[in-house]
């Protein structure tokens, strides 16, 4: 499956059913001529994503940053391999930098995935609380929000995440129909969805 698009300017790249089942959703967001990837998968299938973001890139447009929501292999491992593709600077929050540029494989989780975690150059490591990147027209806001991992920010916007089955709970949608599912929760106002 090619990059699913949620909205105008706004594509998940990967993720299972996009790239390998152990990626975590990735997106691409797009203010005109210029782009940015929020986080990068674990690398298993680099070449898939990358195609992913070439085919959703609008028409003249390229890629300004790849943004790390944090170290976990799942959504920071193949930083190293698009930055270098792409010729774009890697940014993480200053408490991520330090796992992802040693290649901690505890910290990252890459041992829960039987692998090595990269060493990954980070570019711009963002300093306290929040920062403001400009991406063509967009402004994106990086805020520090801990929970999932204690570093862990998210970039402004709604999120919604849609699941066919739960380990706990087992089906939870018979009729799972993701691309009609995305639709409403664009309507709705979410910025990205996850699947």
């Amino acid at each position: 499956m090619n990059a699913m698009k949620i909205q105008e300017g706004l594509w998940v790249v990967a993720g299972p059913g996009l790239t390998c089942d152990e990626d975590a959703a990735a997106y691409l967001v797009c203010g005109g001529a210029r782009a940015a990837l929020i986080d990068a998968g674990t690398g298993r299938s680099h070449e898939k994503l990358a195609e992913n973001v070439r085919g959703a890139l609008p028409a003249g447009a390229s890629l300004s940053f790849i943004f790390l929501t944090h170290c976990h292999y799942d959504h920071a491992a193949g930083a190293a391999l698009l930055a270098r593709e792409f010729g774009v600077p890697v940014v993480a929050h200053e408490k991520d930098a330090l796992f992802i540029e040693s290649g901690d494989r505890a910290v990252t989780a890459a041992s829960w995935y039987g692998a090595e975690m990269p060493q990954i150059r980070v570019d711009h490591r963002i300093t306290g609380g929040q920062e403001l990147f400009s991406v063509g027209s967009l402004r994106i806001q990086a805020i520090h929000c801990p929970g999932h991992w204690d570093a862990e920010r998210v970039m402004t916007g709604v999120i919604g995440e849609l699941k066919q089955a739960s380990p706990s709970r087992g089906v939870l949608r018979s009729d799972f129909d993701p691309v009609w599912l995305a639709g409403r929760y664009a309507e709705g106002g979410a910025a990205a969805v996850s699947v």
